[in-house]
């Protein structure tokens, strides 16, 4: 009762017929286990079985034939047959009844390769082993933990990744609440400032009719340009909120797996991908946007705005500029100021103010404070270049420092927001007060440097590199207690005024 069939019955109209409705059945049922093939195979005198069936057919045998015409065949050997599995698979999807959830299927708990017990897990491949894999070529060389060792120690990594998942699906359930109240907040402030608006022009109306139109438009240009950013981060923060309930609904279902060779197969690459989503849940997708309407364009008095605006015309405004950093900005600043004007690198005095602020030994977390006391009593500035984090590298993890500067920098764009923010890069060092070694610094400080570049680019920023002060072991640039020659402080100033001179042309 075999069934002999050739590739191309799957496409012809009488098989499509049968299998339709259900007679071709008969004809799809395997001669040794009387139900209908499961992964059909074809044997070389092109009759098919079920593999698993041949294979116990054929178990223990020292020639082989035919279970169904007797033929003997020359070798073990056979072909899948996917003509025949295709039909069985329409067969079964027309005459079967809907099918019911299946049990997760039990891995083989036998090495594939040697037939022995599983008892051991690589942890350089990721992969299930026996005894005579450990002892292989392949695994020289190799670290192998009993199958119960590894299950706890990965079952404490998945443990480890869940416990601050939830912690950041609380803090991204409050901040989206909170920005949908700022949504609605912007809407109403809309409204508001409309109103404002009119009632300003109305006094102004008859001689400046052109100004109200004009300034109407940029009005609602803003407004829905910033609603549309927080709107936009409401949706990314419950994308965010549900790829963290999908990880940790994975991660605990995974823990709770009592089966230990279905926990243990793909966990390395499973974990992996659990640490990135975690990376990214703790790195990206947590800011609260609040996007604030100009107050000084929409909400203050419209005739003084306008009358200080056509006074621009004929004085302009000073720009205001910070540099804030650690002991290379005191360096920096001491030699810019042996030359002539050089303290305003290259911008106009008469219309720029520069103004630097170094601290020696500054670390991150003191920047937050250090900037509070730069801001009290002055007018917010246009701009900012901060050049500090050096001394966090190897002190901090770089996941760490990377998020403290985004969240610093975050809060200074929603105090100021018309500010430009030039991320000046951390610079190589001869010597680092907390590294373990030169390449892992190095790395964490391409890392940060890449990571804080990109944050303030894509908030209209920019970033500032010193091409010329890459090789630390570089005696003109650096010394060795950590700071800049002169030579390294001339580049060093030199980029900064290349920097504020491209910003400075944008404003003309």
């Amino acid at each position: 009762m075999s069934a002999k069939i050739k590739v191309d019955v799957e496409n012809s109209p009488t098989t499509k017929s049968a299998v339709s409705s259900g007679d071709f059945a008969e004809e799809l049922t395997c001669l040794l286990c009387s139900e209908l093939f499961k992964d059909p195979v074809m044997v070389e005198c092109g009759h098919n079985f079920c593999r698993n069936c041949i294979d116990k057919a054929w178990n223990g045998q020292e020639s082989f034939t035919c279970p169904d015409c007797k033929e003997v065949i020359t070798d073990k050997r056979y072909t899948t047959n996917r003509a025949l599995a295709n039909l069985v698979k329409k067969t079964v999807g027309t005459t079967a009844a809907p099918a019911k959830p299946t049990e997760k299927p039990k891995p083989a708990e036998n090495c594939p390769e040697h037939d022995e017990r599983l008892k051991l897990y690589c942890k350089d491949d990721g992969t299930l082993s026996c005894v005579i894999c450990r002892d292989s070529l392949k695994h020289a060389s190799h670290n192998f933990l009993p199958i119960l060792d590894a299950v706890g120690v990965y079952r404490t990594e998945l443990s480890a990744i869940v416990a601050p998942l939830e912690e950041a699906l609380k803090v991204t359930e409050q901040l989206t609440s909170q920005q949908s109240e700022k949504v609605e907040q912007h809407k109403n402030n809309v409204s508001k400032f409309r109103e404002h608006i009119v009632s300003e022009f109305d006094k102004l109306r008859s001689f400046l009719k052109e100004r109200e139109e004009k300034l109407l438009d940029q009005l609602q240009e803003q407004g829905e340009s910033l609603l549309k950013e927080m709107e936009a981060n409401v949706v990314k923060m419950q994308e965010n909120q549900d790829n963290i309930k999908e990880t940790i609904t994975m991660a605990n279902e995974r823990m709770n797996d009592t089966d230990s060779i279905f926990f243990l197969t793909g966990i390395k690459s499973f974990i992996e991908k659990c640490q990135d989503e975690q990376q990214d849940v703790m790195v990206s997708g947590n800011t609260l946007l609040s996007k604030d309407l100009c107050q000084g364009t929409f909400k203050g008095p419209i005739q003084y705005s306008v009358w200080n605006q056509m006074k621009s015309f004929i004085q302009p405004c000073e720009k205001l500029v910070w540099i804030v950093g650690h002991s290379y900005v005191n360096w920096a600043a001491r030699l810019a100021a042996k030359h002539s004007d050089g303290l305003l690198l290259g911008l106009p005095k008469e219309k720029c103010t520069v103004k630097w602020f170094g601290r020696e030994d500054l670390q991150w977390k003191q920047l937050h404070r250090f900037i509070n006391e730069i801001a009290e009593g002055s007018a917010p500035p246009d701009v900012i270049v901060v050049h500090a984090g050096g001394n966090d590298l190897g002190r901090l993890k770089s996941l760490q420092l990377i998020t403290d500067i985004w969240v610093e920098l975050g809060i200074w764009l929603a105090r100021w927001p018309e500010v430009v923010v030039m991320w000046s890069c951390i610079v190589p060092r001869r010597r680092w007060r907390y590294a373990e070694s030169m390449q892992a610094i190095e790395r964490c400080r391409k890392k940060v440097n890449k990571a804080a570049g990109d944050f303030v680019l894509a908030r209209g920023g920019a970033v500032i590199k010193y091409d010329n002060l890459i090789d630390y072991r570089c005696e003109e640039h650096f010394h060795t207690d950590e700071s800049l020659s002169n030579i390294g402080l001339d580049i060093f100033n030199n980029a900064l005024q290349e920097a504020l001179k491209k910003w400075w042309n944008t404003q003309r």
